[in-house]
């Protein structure tokens, strides 16, 4: 009967509220609306990984003061609205809004994609159409672009021409010299002169280049 007595007598004190005290309507009320700004806002400027790591951590510290406020000071407070409901649906919309953000973006980066393929296609018609031989290589002397007619001044289609070397199959004759119309280029940001180039048959062609 004495833990009857105590149990009893503890739940009066908290009904009559002799022990416990609560913050006022107001302060309430703008301490969820706070809490709410706070988490939505905040929230949304994270990543839905981090922003599920800073929802965590926001419902511990919330949860932190919460008891550390009603052990030595004795304020009850429906913290429970905060861990329960504010951050789980502050956290809900910031991965929604990622989501759709990055939906979005991915479309508007595909958009460009297909305009800028779209673009290139356009433009290597218009090269393919050109009666001069046009060809892109990199730096590893790889072309990665050869046209209609390089085809039929060097005899190479551009599959073949894929993984051949330019220097060893066509520049071979006079690499010396092209070499130094690559230096002309980057002093002088072009050249226009003659060089002496091999064909697939081995036949030496005497071609007008620019660079």
């Amino acid at each position: 009967m004495p833990f009857v007595e105590v149990h009893a007598t503890t739940f009066l004190n908290l009904e009559r509220g002799d022990w416990l005290s609560r913050p006022s309507y107001k302060t309430r009320v703008h301490f969820l609306l706070f809490t709410a700004l706070v988490f939505g806002f905040a929230l949304l400027r994270f990543r839905p990984l981090a922003a599920t790591g800073f929802a965590i951590g926001g419902a511990l510290m919330v949860l932190l003061i919460t008891q550390t406020l009603f052990v030595l000071q004795h304020i009850w407070f429906p913290w429970l609205i905060i861990v329960v409901v504010q951050i789980p649906l502050a956290l809900l919309g910031a991965i929604v809004y990622r989501s759709l953000e990055w939906i979005i973006q991915r479309r508007k980066l595909e958009e460009e994609r297909r305009r800028a393929d779209a673009r290139i296609r356009e433009q290597a018609a218009l090269l393919d159409k050109a009666q001069d031989a046009i060809i892109v290589h990199d730096l590893e002397w790889k072309p990665v672009y050869w046209n209609k007619s390089a085809e039929k001044l060097y005899g190479w289609t551009a599959e073949e021409m894929s993984q051949k070397d330019l220097r060893a199959q066509v520049y071979q004759v006079e690499e010396s010299k092209l070499l130094q119309a690559f230096q002309a280029v980057l002093n002088k940001g072009e050249f226009l002169g003659e060089l002496k180039q091999a064909n697939k048959s081995g036949k030496i062609l005497t071609v007008q280049r620019w660079l």
